[in-house]
């Protein structure tokens, strides 16, 4: 009868297979060439390594895989056979002459474990040995890969190979019908939000009436893009095709994510134009400013983490390699969300059209033609340079709004809103006559206006003149000059019989042409040149301020603020909070005001600025010069230094118009001191007392408990 001893130690040695079980090698290295020479080299790396791995305990030496089974030795295909075959450890490798690179798969373990080179010419043996130890060591160390197995059969095969879980096969949607539909299904309500949102917050009956926005069919066209990829996912085996080492893999890979990387690093890293008229002691505080401005953006790309994530489980569940994923499913899933986006934007921008907008939402509002004749001129007078693509496109419309706000972008056309009183005050009244240059009345669109009594509209007419309606104002179409009709400084020219009339001055070539460049030149006197950039045919009497606005607008709509301007204004119309703008819209309007100030906006800015803190009573200049700006600029600063703190502009960290124009104040001449009202100076002379008073009471105290230890430093005896 056995000891409960002996049982003890049985049910150990009996209970302990893992720590002690056998671990399967291959080691497969192809060679160079086909050249006899160079497989005899590489066979006898193999043998050599192979030998050195096998001297560690419990290491068994697996035969190689048939070459057959794996003709183009793609590494998936190659870690798959000999799992299969029951190996646990894998080393690949490539000879390359006098360099051997390897790598090392553990086939319980998705991706490969470490890989690396040694030199195989030029070495003794003992050099070799040490160089295959790096091999060996990471394998079979405590700790090592070997430490790291999975203790049974079935945790290794769940880990080796999740895509296992779902077979991978060319009917993988038609077996798994469940988590394909759900897949598709996830990616559709996804890319269907932002017009499914529109329609809730608009309604059917409104919508109709405006239009339906540019992205719905970039949205379309996306949605049916992701079903055909997804579908031939799950219905091709991926592991046919040459993904894990073909050059279209690796250009595709680098186009997607470099158009990845580019978009949001353009975006996080907002531009900073102008930066070499600011005043030295400026610079640094404006780049104070920009650094935060770039840590609140690159925060947000936090986001992108959720769509990223369920893009690696939705590929491990249809079974793509691991190299196929991080090449083309992540930056394809980024760019996607990218568009998303933007479509939202679009969408939105629709929906703060019926909320914001004084009248029309497109070009024929006729504040449009206004405020863009206006911006134009001070543009061409101070030698403004912009994006004339991003200035053609941008619609200026009229709203109920204090400030001047832009949003849109993307898909959409950006908006500029200028709001009643800023509008009312620099521009007056609308202007009976239009823009003279953009005429937009064309005699072919006349009919869809007639509306005839007794006479039943046909549906194609009336959705004619739907989309009339709706469509943005185009140039007036070309009309061919009649003989006859026209009058010139000769007289009126009539058709008539060639015997009848004067005869010709001559009959060549040459003396028309010298007569066509006399008429030319003449005519050229009385006719005014539309081209000439030097033509400013604006009102006079429109005030300076405005220019400021509209130039700081424009620059974040190059910059792409007005993508997430669209959303929180959206959010803003729908909940109302502040937290944003009191305590994070402070480096994105500083970087905006600079951009302005440094690109002949800044005394313009300051008024605006002005304007928003005290209204009409503001002084306010009228085509001033360079002087005139700088000394308005000067009594509004002395103005506000003098003036009273409100109570609504003592939030320190907020973008309020008196904290925006001390921070212009360090671009202007002599930066202002932040004055703070007397409660906060009473409450910063206690705290620098207290610290003082806490300060003294701490050395005292060291003091006094030091002087007994300095005395009986000293050798004098206390009493």
């Amino acid at each position: 009868m056995l000891s409960a001893r002996a049982v003890f130690l049985y049910l150990l040695l009996a209970g302990g297979p893992a720590a002690a079980a056998s671990t399967s090698i291959a080691v497969d290295f192809a060679p160079p060439s086909s050249a006899s020479h160079d497989r005899w080299y590489a066979a006898a790396l193999e043998q050599t390594i192979a030998h050195e791995l096998s001297r560690f305990a419990n290491a068994i030496i697996a035969e190689k895989l048939d070459a057959a089974a794996c003709p183009t030795r793609q590494v998936r295909c190659l870690v798959d056979g000999y799992r299969d075959a029951g190996v646990q450890v894998v080393v690949l490798g490539k000879l390359r002459r006098d360099v051997l690179d390897y790598e090392v798969y553990a086939t319980w373990m998705r991706g490969r474990a470490f890989d690396g080179s040694l030199a195989v010419a030029g070495v003794d043996a003992a050099t070799l040995r040490r160089h295959i130890g790096g091999i060996a060591r990471p394998i079979f160390q405590r700790g090592g890969l070997v430490d790291e197995r999975p203790a049974s059969p079935q945790a290794a095969v769940a880990v080796a190979a999740p895509s296992r879980a779902i077979p991978l096969a060319p009917q993988a949607a038609s077996r798994h019908p469940l988590l394909f539909a759900a897949i598709l299904v996830g990616f559709a309500l996804f890319l269907a939000f932002p017009p499914l949102l529109l329609w809730m917050l608009l309604g059917g009956s409104e919508l109709r009436k405006r239009g339906a926005p540019a992205s719905w069919k970039w949205s379309a066209a996306l949605v049916a893009l992701c079903a055909v990829v997804l579908i031939a996912t799950g219905l091709v085996d991926v592991r046919t095709l040459p993904l894990d080492q073909s050059l279209p893999l690796a250009v595709a890979a680098g186009m997607l994510w470099g158009t990845f990387v580019l978009l949001n690093a353009s975006w996080v890293l907002a531009p900073l134009r102008g930066l070499g008229q600011a005043r030295h002691d400026a610079i640094w505080p404006l780049l104070q400013s920009w650094l935060a401005l770039v840590f609140l953006r690159a925060s947000l790309l936090v986001l992108y983490a959720l769509p990223l994530w369920l893009a690696l489980v939705a590929c491990a569940a249809l079974g793509v390699s691991e190299r196929a994923t991080l090449a083309l499913a992540l930056p394809a899933v980024g760019l996607i969300v990218y568009v998303w986006l933007l479509t939202l934007v679009d969408n939105l921008a629709l929906y703060l059209d019926s909320k914001l907008v004084v009248g029309r939402a497109n070009a024929r509002n006729p504040w449009h033609a206004t405020i863009k004749r206006y911006f134009r001129g001070y543009v061409r007078r101070n030698g403004v340079e912009l994006d004339a693509t991003l200035f053609e496109r941008t619609l200026f419309l009229p709203s109920a709004l204090p400030a001047v706000v832009s949003y849109g972008g993307g898909f959409a056309r950006p908006r500029i809103l200028v709001g009643e009183q800023a509008r009312d005050a620099a521009l007056g009244q609308l202007p009976d006559e239009t823009e003279l240059p953009d005429h937009t009345v064309n005699a072919e669109e006349l009919p869809y206006g007639f509306v005839v009594p007794g006479q039943r509209p046909t549906p194609a007419g009336e959705q004619r003149r739907h989309e009339l309606a709706l469509a943005p104002a185009r140039p007036r179409g070309f009309a061919p000059k009649l003989i006859g009709e026209n009058a010139t400084l000769l007289g009126w020219v009539m058709p008539q019989a060639s015997d009848a009339g004067i005869p010709l001055i001559s009959n060549s070539v040459e003396d028309y042409d010298v007569v066509k460049r006399l008429l030319t030149e003449h005519y050229a006197a009385f006719e005014r040149n539309v081209d000439d950039e030097e033509i400013d045919d604006t009102d006079p009497t429109q005030k300076d301020f405005l220019f400021g606005a509209l130039l700081r607008e424009m620059g974040t709509l190059a910059s792409h603020d007005s993508l997430l301007a669209t959303i929180r204004l959206a959010l803003a119309a729908r909940i109302s909070f502040g937290f944003y703008d009191r305590f994070l819209a402070g480096p994105a309007a500083r970087i905006a005001d600079a951009q302005v100030a440094l690109n002949q906006g800044l005394h313009h800015l300051i008024q605006y600025l002005s304007f928003l803190r005290v209204g009409a009573a503001s002084p306010l200049t009228t085509r001033a010069n360079a002087p005139r700006l700088i000394q308005t600029s000067k009594d509004l600063f002395d103005h506000m230094d003098r003036a009273a703190i409100a109570t609504v502009e003592r939030q320190v960290l907020a973008a309020t118009p008196r904290n925006r124009l001390l921070w212009l104040s360090h671009l202007f001449h002599a930066p202002l001191g932040r004055r703070r009202d007397r409660g906060l100076r009473l409450v910063a002379a206690l705290a620098v007392a207290l610290l003082a008073s806490g300060a003294l009471f701490l050395a005292v105290r060291d003091a006094v408990d030091y002087h007994p230890i300095y005395l009986e430093r000293q050798g004098v005896k206390l009493p």
